[in-house]
């Protein structure tokens, strides 16, 4: 007699909130201080208040999103582990360095523009710059390596995270810029959507390439584009968070309230971008 076996097969949840929250913090502590950097290196002093924002704000963000991160490893002393065991192979292992390094930049950076020593940041804003592209790069690289996720296997993703980073960071520091310079804060909310402008290119480049696929990516699309991640997804995300301040941001003249309204729908857009990739990522059993 022919018999069916059903297996019911439970996957672990491989990433949880913190980690959306840890990549979307990271995200804008390496934004943040991309910003204070290339302020420094291409706007020399006359942005010199922005930048010292953006420059306090990066290690302020980035240390919450640490925090997150060891608290999802649910044993914090495992984090230390990392250090110790260095694997050259791991993606995990270069971020925890990368990451620590960088934060130790941003931290001595900060603290020569709390103490009145920014003349002195020139080097670091250097070597900063480029661990901040790499923290922004990393988290996109940490979900591309893990094969068995459609969504996160996509040579796409870690770009769209540095760009999302880039233009977060930038958005966080133009909402702390009040008091600076409106032609300034313009130049920046300029910039902001150039970025922004990217990383609704390469948004809609993915969405595209995953609705005409076929097999498993086109079930991926499916649950990303429907239900309530398609509502964060297109509807936050790339309407409310890309669209939108696009389109207002590349006017000729933007008020201060329309730069802080477009930068906070950037935020808001981001965080739901991240949402959606990590956890609508694993949405899809693994067999």
């Amino acid at each position: 007699m022919e018999q069916v076996i059903v297996y019911n097969v439970e996957h672990h949840e491989a990433m949880g909130v913190l980690i959306v929250i840890y990549f979307f913090l990271s995200g804008l502590g390496a934004g943040a201080f991309l910003t204070a950097a290339g302020l420094r290196l291409f706007g020399g002093e006359k942005y010199a208040r922005i930048e010292k924002t953006a420059a306090i704000a990066a290690p302020l963000l980035l240390m919450p999103g640490l925090l997150c991160l060891v608290i999802e490893l649910g044993k914090p002393l495992r984090f230390l582990n990392m250090f110790f065991y260095f694997n050259p192979s791991s993606v995990a292992s270069w971020g925890v360095w990368v990451i620590n390094i960088f934060l130790a930049i941003a931290v001595l950076y900060a603290f020569l523009h709390v103490i009145g020593k920014a003349g002195m940041v020139r080097p670091l804003a250097y070597l900063g710059f480029v661990f901040a592209l790499a923290v922004g790069f990393y988290s996109g690289m940490l979900l591309y390596q893990m094969h068995g996720y459609i969504l996160w296997h996509s040579a796409l993703i870690p770009v769209i995270f540095l760009v999302s980073a880039i233009a977060s960071g930038l958005a966080v520091v133009l909402l702390l810029s009040g008091s600076a310079d409106a032609d300034q804060t313009r130049v920046l909310s300029k910039v902001l959507a150039v970025v922004v402008g990217v990383d609704l290119v390469l948004a809609l480049t993915e969405v595209l390439t995953l609705a005409w696929s076929s097999g498993e990516k086109a079930a991926v699309a499916e649950v990303i584009l429907s239900g309530g991640y398609g509502f964060l997804f297109i509807g936050v995300y790339l309407i409310a968070g890309l669209v939108l301040p696009l389109m207002v941001l590349a006017r000729q003249r933007t008020s201060r309230n329309v730069q802080v309204v477009a930068a906070v729908l950037v935020l808001v857009g981001t965080l739901a971008m991240r949402y959606v990739i990590v956890m609508g990522g694993q949405a899809l059993p693994l067999s």
